[in-house]
Parts: structure tokens; C-alpha cells; sequence
């Protein structure tokens, strides 16, 4: 069989493993997983506040042609009224 050298209480297997364990990065720090999160956080507001104004932009023709047309039905109106004084 294997031979077990004691050294402490711990075996030679065990040290060498406590020691990989210490000597290995976080999760966090191997990923940067913080860092990251914070980076796909400001992307998405940053393309909502984008969406938001390119909403706004596509609204405007639509806005501008309901007011052409109540202003040009307010125009006919006027001119019937005034032809049928």
C-alpha cells in the first residue's frame, strides 16, 4: 500500500492539497465576476437610456402629423364657418 508519512496530524496528501487550495484564485478573482456584473449593469442602462431616445425619435413624425392634421381640420372648419357667414 501507499505509505503515510504523518507530519502534524495531516498526511503528506493532505498538505499538498491544503496548499493547491490556498494558492488557488477566488472564483471572483479568476472571473472577475464582480467586475464583470458591473459592466454588463451600466451596458444595459446605457442601451436603455439609448432605447428610450430612439423611441422618442421614431415617435416624432407620427406626433407631428396628428398636429398637422388637427391644425388643417381646425383650418377647414374655420373656412367653412367663414363661407357660411
Amino acid at each position: 500500500g501507499a505509505e503515510v508519512r504523518e507530519s502534524g496530524g495531516k498526511s503528506e496528501e493532505e498538505e499538498e492539497t491544503s496548499e493547491e487550495e490556498e494558492n488557488l484564485p477566488t472564483f471572483n478573482l479568476a472571473f472577475r465576476f464582480e467586475e464583470r456584473l458591473r459592466l454588463l449593469e451600466t451596458s444595459f442602462h446605457e442601451y436603455r437610456q439609448a432605447n428610450q431616445v430612439a423611441d422618442a425619435v421614431y415617435a416624432i413624425p407620427d406626433i407631428v402629423h396628428q398636429y398637422m392634421d388637427q391644425k388643417m381640420k381646425e383650418a377647414v372648419r374655420e373656412a367653412v364657418q367663414i363661407q357660411t357667414d
